[in-house]
């Protein structure tokens, strides 16, 4: 995959719309990628008028599996931009069933995370 300016090298998990970021009336989107590595993936937040690069999430040294899945959740803060989260399985060296992270669509910060307790 492309995006204007950058050439994800890795393998693409989760495509999702996010909502309008930048103002202009078109949505934008988050790609979800794995790739081999200490941080097992990354998140990019793609401009979706021009394809351009907005902002981009390296995982955690302590995800080994990667960033799994992206997905748009409206406006999470409040502030009237809309907001995204991410997820990856398999999280803490396999202690976990995995982590979700919420961010700000204005910002790029992070709202919050929770870690998912091992199944059974």
């Amino acid at each position: 995959m492309e995006v204007v300016g950058r050439t994800i090298g890795a393998a693409v998990n989760s495509v999702a719309p996010v909502g309008d970021l930048t103002g202009d009336g078109i949505l934008e989107f988050v790609v979800g990628a794995n790739e081999q590595g200490p941080h097992g993936g990354f998140v990019m937040v793609v401009d979706g008028a021009s394809g351009e690069f907005i902002r981009e999430h390296i995982g955690p040294p302590h995800h080994q599996i990667g960033w799994w899945i992206v997905k748009g959740i409206g406006d999470y803060d409040g502030d009237g931009v809309p907001d995204y989260c991410t997820g990856s399985h398999l999280s803490g060296y396999l202690n976990t069933d995995g982590e979700v992270w919420v961010w700000s669509g204005r910002s790029g910060d992070q709202r919050r995370s929770q870690e998912m307790a091992p199944r059974g």
